[in-house]
């Protein structure tokens, strides 16, 4: 009977041992803006001996495979937008090429192999964005309207210098989309006046502004004034940013 403990005992201390030889790494925390391309990698360390029989990314919260290798191959479970990599001998990539706030979380790499199993775990965090802005205008109002908004903001008018926000109808964002995400509209009445006016995205829960963008009050129609953070003629630079602020903070 003292045979067969110390057996176990040595084969159990052997297996541990073993396994602790085996290094995986990943990245602690990934955080970027959404609609962002982002890519956790998991690499194997290279061992004498070892015989790498799976390897997976599973997305923690609902215990899904969404990569897996195995002697079949390389298996991606998710759509377009969720791909997968593999690097022999040992390195599975998970790519999200349009990063959504659905994203966010914990991401476990799993590895299967001879000398036993072995897990690392990756957090997404998505930071504050937007996709598209809109503006519209006629001799009466003028409209700002942002989409794909993470997390929930508001818009804040300025005219002339003054932030003229509390003459402005804000509608309702409502609940977010299934990317997580939000429309963000409001409109301003001009009376008459042609001038420009400022239209800026704010995010309470970051204290922040995203974009700024010009809208023309003697003009009429519809048009894209931005994409994301880019900055183009319609979106003012972040000097003018800061002055904002400084009025809002007065």
């Amino acid at each position: 009977m003292e045979i067969r403990a110390a057996l176990f005992l040595w084969l159990l201390l052997s297996s541990s041992a073993a396994t602790k030889l085996v290094q995986l790494s990943t990245s602690d925390l990934v955080a970027e803006p959404c609609h962002s391309n982002v890519t956790l990698r998991c690499n194997v360390s290279q061992e004498a001996g070892l015989k790498v029989s799976s390897l997976f990314w599973i997305r923690k919260r609902d215990n899904k495979t969404l990569c897996a290798v195995q002697q079949t191959g390389l298996k991606s479970h998710d759509g377009h937008r969720i791909r997968c990599s593999y690097t022999p001998p040992a390195q599975l990539a998970l790519t999200f090429t349009h990063l959504w706030p659905t994203d966010r979380g914990d991401y476990i790499c799993k590895l299967r192999s001879n000398r036993g199993i072995k897990n690392n775990t990756s957090k997404v965090a998505v930071e504050e964005c937007y996709g598209k802005v809109y503006t519209d205008y006629s001799p009466s109002k003028v409209g700002c309207h942002f989409h794909g908004v993470y997390p929930r903001g508001e818009v804040h008018w300025f005219h002339r210098g003054k932030n003229v926000t509390s003459d402005s109808t804000a509608a309702d964002p409502g609940d977010p989309n299934p990317k997580g995400m939000y429309n963000v509209s409001s409109t301003l009445r001009t009376k008459g006046d042609p001038n420009e006016y400022n239209c800026s995205l704010w995010i309470p829960g970051a204290k922040t502004y995203l974009a700024s963008v010009l809208v023309h009050g003697s003009e009429r129609g519809t048009r894209l004034a931005g994409r994301g953070q880019a900055v183009s003629v319609h979106i003012v630079g972040l000097g003018w940013l800061l002055i904002l602020a400084g009025v809002l903070i007065v």
